[in-house]
């Protein structure tokens, strides 16, 4: 199976209205933040290859994603904190090919490594927005192998 980012996100998304009922965005250029809460945002950071043989026959990539929970109060915050930890640890994660389907799953999972969380207070105490923030720095390891 071939993994794919934007199926990724896009399965995150499903599988955190699923679980939990709340919304979660993609983060991208020109994202204008939800007024309402609690709400979800998934961003990618970067990828790291690894080369796993001498002819570059098989690379390990890893995507590092940051999942932000933007929480009603300090309360939800360490609350939805601890539910998305174990969900994200302890779930495997419905695959959705967007190709093929946005509805029906293909069938194959994922699964995700949180490497960090990380609450987040306002930089200014007048900046209400930022308030009740939560980020898990979270890793999606795939195998691409050279067909040939």
């Amino acid at each position: 199976m071939t993994i794919r980012l934007y199926d990724v996100i896009y399965s995150l998304q499903k599988f955190f209205d699923d679980k939990l009922g709340v919304r979660a965005d993609w983060v991208f250029d020109g994202y204008k933040h939800p007024t309402s809460r609690p709400y979800i945002t998934i961003e990618i950071l970067t990828d790291e290859r690894v080369t796993l043989s001498k002819q570059r026959e098989s690379v390990q990539i890893i995507d590092h994603l940051q999942i932000g929970y933007h929480a009603i109060n300090v309360i939800d915050r360490t609350d939805m904190s601890e539910e998305i930890s174990d969900l994200l640890t302890f779930q495997e994660i419905p695959y959705f090919n967007t190709e093929q389907s946005i509805t029906e799953p293909t069938g194959d999972y994922f699964i995700t490594e949180i490497t960090a969380v990380t609450p987040i207070s306002p930089e200014d105490i007048s900046r209400t927005s930022e308030y009740h923030r939560v980020y898990f720095d979270v890793e999606i390891e795939k195998i691409k192998r050279r067909w040939i």
